[in-house]
């Protein structure tokens, strides 16, 4: 009968190890499944962020170049204006000739 008790004490004591096992498992389980939702949603927010990345890259691209050939533009045009007023120039001023003053020798009296 001690025998008896003891194994079944054993018995208990293994169950309850069992029992303590199934519960790790099943937390477990449901740790992996909240894991792997995360890691889903984590994959998705990074595909749209390189995708936002992307298009930001194709756009900021785009507006350097636009830049670049705005650059060429003013350059051009400062070039074309320059050539322009420079050949203007003689017929904005007017060329006439000043009389020459007498010296001015101060208040003297003649």
């Amino acid at each position: 009968k001690l025998k008896r008790n003891k194994k079944t004490a054993r018995a208990n004591q293994l169950t309850a190890e069992i029992e303590g096992y199934n519960a790790s498992i099943a937390e477990m389980g449901t740790t992996i499944e909240t894991l792997l939702k995360e890691q889903q949603q984590l994959t998705e927010a990074m595909q749209e962020a390189t995708e936002l990345r992307e298009k930001e890259h194709a756009e900021n691209t785009k507006a350097i170049a636009d830049a670049a050939a705005g650059v060429d533009a003013v350059k051009q045009a400062i070039v074309v204006l320059k050539e322009f007023y420079s050949a203007q120039a003689g017929s904005f001023v007017e060329e006439r000739q000043v009389p020459e003053m007498a010296e001015y020798k101060g208040m003297q009296s003649n």
